[in-house]
């Protein structure tokens, strides 16, 4: 009886993100810009299986991390090492959007990167 209520209430809810959708979807289709791709309004509505599959590589990611620093417990970290390994190991399980949930579970490394980008890399290990 619960999941019936539940389904009915996230039918009625994925309903209401598509209404809205179209309204989104015709406001970008409208104004100028220089992307030429269209939006539907379901492109406006999110994918549950989707959100499933992230919500898994998330956990997957924070794991991948935990088995690193338990495996060199007083070991300072090299940051990027770290990051490519994470990257590298899921993306070899056939995660392609593994560097963006990286980058949502750890924002501090992303924000780094950007400043050491902007910095041209100058900015290493100054902001202890």
């Amino acid at each position: 009886m619960f999941k019936a209520l539940l389904s009915r209430k996230q039918a009625r809810f994925r309903e209401q993100l598509y209404l809205a959708g179209i309204t989104a979807s015709m406001v970008w289709n409208m104004t100028p810009k220089k992307s030429d791709k269209a939006l539907s309004p379901w492109d406006f509505v999110p994918d549950p299986e989707a959100e499933t599959r992230r919500d898994e590589l998330k956990r997957n990611v924070s794991a991948f991390f935990g088995m690193i620093v338990e495996s060199g417990a007083n070991k300072v970290f090299d940051v990027e090492g770290v990051r490519k390994k994470i990257v590298d190991k899921l993306k070899g399980k056939g995660h392609d959007d593994v560097e963006e949930v990286v980058d949502e579970v750890f924002v501090a490394w992303k924000l780094r990167r950007e400043k050491e980008a902007r910095d041209g890399g100058n900015s290493r290990n100054t902001d202890s």
